[in-house]
């Protein structure tokens, strides 16, 4: 970032050699489900990239998530949430438009994290 004062000017500059840092401890963006005033979890956001495998399996916005892996979605554990990424497939029990579904997702476990 560069302030040129004479000029009135702000900008920004690359910077030469940069890396960008990754955390790969933390979990790539898959989607999100935040519990709205009804106490229901329904999917408001679906991160838009080809390798997510929630999307890819069919997961949409709008979707009522309603338990994965026959364990009730508001009952999750954090820890709990982290080892469903050490299986092979996740059931996600769903409601879209008032009709109940069952949508498998195959979990890439080599899957680049920290995204």
């Amino acid at each position: 970032m560069f302030i040129d004062r004479k000029n009135w000017q702000i900008g920004l500059q690359p910077i030469k050699n940069f890396q960008r840092i990754v955390n790969p401890l933390g979990r790539r963006f898959h989607y999100s489900a935040p519990k709205n005033s009804e106490g229901k979890y329904i999917v408001t956001k679906i991160a838009d990239y080809k390798d997510n495998y929630y999307k890819t399996a069919g997961l949409q916005e709008g979707d009522e998530i309603i338990a994965i892996n026959d364990k009730l979605f508001k009952d999750i554990t954090y820890e709990e949430s982290r080892e469903f990424y050490k299986k092979d497939t996740l059931v996600l029990d769903i409601i879209r438009d008032g009709e109940s579904l069952k949508i498998v997702v195959p979990v890439d476990k080599n899957e680049k994290q920290g995204d």
